[in-house]
């Protein structure tokens, strides 16, 4: 199931992987995202930026919960991973102005996608 908001779209964990699969980034490149690379808030989000000077923008597009309900819109961002902690849940990365963290969702919640390069 696919919603729209003002920065894009929301995914289902399942819907995310049959649809991006492989494109999907890993638990382990979020990791390097949060742990190796600069986070600057720009009011709408942060742009992620490496050691090599290439960067990302991650908009604070928010989430949609496992009702239908949008929450965070300019608050915060949540993106899925590929990774899969069980058959309730999956990892992500989640962040508001005040930080970025790495945890788990149910895979009903709707998030962001992030695609890598393969």
């Amino acid at each position: 199931m696919e919603k729209n908001n003002e920065k894009g779209m929301y995914y289902s964990y399942l819907d995310a992987r049959n649809k991006f699969g492989s494109q999907m980034p890993t638990r382990e490149q979020f990791a390097e995202l949060k742990n190796f690379c600069s986070w600057k808030w720009n009011g709408k989000g942060y742009l992620v930026t490496g050691d090599n000077g290439n960067s990302i923008n991650l908009p604070a597009s928010g989430y949609r919960d496992c009702n239908g309900d949008i929450k965070g819109v300019g608050y915060s961002g949540d993106y899925w991973s590929i990774s899969q902690l069980n058959s309730a849940y999956a990892h992500g990365l989640g962040f508001t102005q005040g930080g970025v963290s790495e945890g788990s969702s149910k895979q009903c919640v709707g998030l962001s996608i992030r695609l890598v390069k393969n």
